[in-house]
């Protein structure tokens, strides 16, 4: 367990590699002044946000907002409650937003629909966590241009949980390209008698 306090030019970003909690003792519901990025390793456990309860499970992605109360439910202590905590300030979020807006997406649908709770796939949630690690080895480093290097990474997976949170949330519409391919294959297997 170790915690790190990143500031780059008075913006703040913190991050907390793996935390895990054997001897969890039950919060009461808090809140806080910037973004709480929760990523799920195992545990048997529920958050609460507001009213709400979801339960969660290995791979989902929750996303607290600044203000929103909250604590965490843990029904059962026989396995070990493991993840990933990411927080973002909204200074930072606000400079992201600056050089897109595409930074905000997740934080808006937050905050509009109430919906805290992602559901990822295996894969999906692999490739978040490799940039979570990635993160965690260069602030581990003292390699030339470590600050820039974490900025980087910071941004990079901010912007990969915008377009993971977008995809979810819009119907998929398959491309004219991957339309033509498919009327294509389908007329080939059609007519494979015939002179193509």
């Amino acid at each position: 367990n170790w915690e790190n306090d990143l500031i780059n030019d008075s913006l703040c970003y913190s991050y907390r590699s793996t935390v895990y909690d054997v001897n969890t003792f039950p919060s009461s519901l808090h809140s806080h002044d910037y973004y709480e990025f929760y990523f799920f390793l195992e545990g048997d456990v529920q958050i609460q946000v507001g009213e709400k309860v979801f339960p969660v499970r290995h791979g989902d992605i929750m996303l607290i907002p600044p203000h929103h109360a909250h604590h965490t439910i843990i029904r059962s202590q026989e396995t070990t409650y493991r993840r990933f905590v990411f927080w973002i300030s909204q200074e930072y979020c606000n400079h992201l937003l600056q050089s897109s807006p595409d930074y905000a997406y997740i934080m808006q649908y937050v905050e509009i629909e109430k919906q805290y709770l992602f559901h990822t796939d295996q894969i999906a949630f692999n490739a978040v966590q490799s940039k979570l690690l990635r993160i965690l080895e260069e602030m581990r480093s003292n390699k030339f241009g470590r600050d820039a290097q974490i900025s980087i990474c910071i941004n990079d997976l901010v912007l990969c949980l915008n377009r993971l949170a977008h995809e979810q949330n819009t119907p998929k519409r398959k491309n004219p390209e991957y339309l033509l391919y498919q009327q294509l294959t389908e007329y080939v297997e059609e007519h494979l008698e015939e002179d193509l």
